[in-house]
């Protein structure tokens, strides 16, 4: 972290430190939810999609599982690429989608 920070900058530093000492274990060691967490920040509702299509889940099944509308799951699919930085992501591996994907299996 480096100065100077905001207030909610360094909150979610301190959250993640605590996370991070609370599991005992390195990043690698962690549940693919905490992970998610502690390494982007992700919500509850973020991490559900998330495991549901490392699970194998399409779109459709998503929204089904979750009750949840076409708009608020691109919503909330946005918010998952921008934390993981999926926009700024230029590896060539198709769609933000199957990138995510891929980001997952690599937890």
């Amino acid at each position: 972290m480096l100065k100077p920070a905001s207030e909610q900058r360094l909150k979610t530093a301190m959250d993640k430190f605590l996370i991070y000492k609370n599991s005992g274990n390195s990043t690698r060691e962690m549940t693919m939810e905490q992970a998610l967490k502690c390494k982007y920040n992700l919500t509850k509702k973020e991490i559900d999609i998330c495991l549901l299509i490392k699970n194998g889940l399409i779109r459709e099944d998503i929204q089904n599982k979750l009750n949840l509308s076409t708009p608020t799951l691109k919503t909330h699919l946005t918010h998952i690429y921008e934390k993981t930085e999926l926009n700024n992501n230029r590896e060539g591996r198709g769609d933000k989608f199957s990138q995510l994907l891929y980001l997952l299996f690599n937890l």
